[in-house]
């Protein structure tokens, strides 16, 4: 028991030395203040980024192009355009679809391509067909720029026009009557019906390639880009 007793002893001797050093770092370990960091520390988030139109250098400052000095949009009236009769008309009776016989032929599909005026059969997805506020439906293409329908005739704008590219991927209209075209690759493109002035990341665009536009309660613009985030434009500056 003695030769026990002795072992224990040294081995609780060596120990104290180690217990000692844990409570004294415990008791001196300095306790952390988020006050005393500074500002720029103290945020998880970096601020957004804020990109002042007026504050850029002419050479930035984004370009109006005017149609009337650029080559002529494509006019073409709509041709005969396939009409497709359906062979029997369905009626929804509390949501459920029964056939109506006495309806039939009566309901019609009208298509319209290239041929008929259309810029290209290749309709972007996504919001890029809308209908204007005084009643005319734009088109988005996938490489041919935006086609406008009149009712009567489609009338194409590309790059020769000023539109920022050729294919589009998103279209939207402001509370001004603006139009504003987002593309794959160029920024975006706004429309006053006599010009076009393209916005890119030279301006503060957060990407050039703009997927989704909308227009909140303040006039404010939105824009969905691909890969940069989102960023809210004011009619002054870009913040992203």
């Amino acid at each position: 028991m003695s030769t026990l007793a002795t072992q224990l002893k040294t081995k609780i001797k060596y120990l104290i030395p180690f217990i000692l050093l844990i409570v004294l770092s415990c008791t001196n370990e300095q306790k952390f203040d988020v006050t005393e960091l500074g500002e720029s520390e103290q945020s998880y988030f970096a601020p957004p980024k804020i990109v002042d139109l007026g504050q850029l250098c002419d050479t930035l400052k984004p370009t109006t192009i005017f149609i009337k000095d650029e080559t002529p949009p494509n006019i073409k009236i709509a041709g005969s355009p396939t009409v497709t009769q359906l062979p029997v008309a369905i009626s929804l009776i509390d949501s459920i679809p029964i056939i109506n016989l006495e309806s039939q032929g009566e309901g019609l599909f009208t298509t319209y391509t290239s041929d008929d005026g259309l810029a290209m059969d290749a309709i972007n997805f996504g919001k890029t067909t809308i209908c204007d506020s005084e009643g005319n439906l734009w088109f988005a293409t996938q490489g041919g720029g935006v086609s406008k329908y009149d009712g009567k005739s489609f009338i194409t704008y590309t790059t020769k026009q000023g539109l920022a590219n050729n294919s589009v991927r998103s279209i939207a209209e402001d509370r001004n009557g603006n139009l504003w075209f987002g593309t794959y690759g160029g920024g975006v493109s706004k429309y006053d019906g006599k010009s076009f002035i393209t916005y890119t990341t030279e301006q503060g665009l957060a990407n050039n390639s703009v997927l989704s536009i909308a227009e909140d309660k303040n006039g404010n613009l939105w824009l969905g880009t691909d890969g940069g985030g989102v960023c809210k434009y004011d009619g002054k500056s870009f913040i992203t």
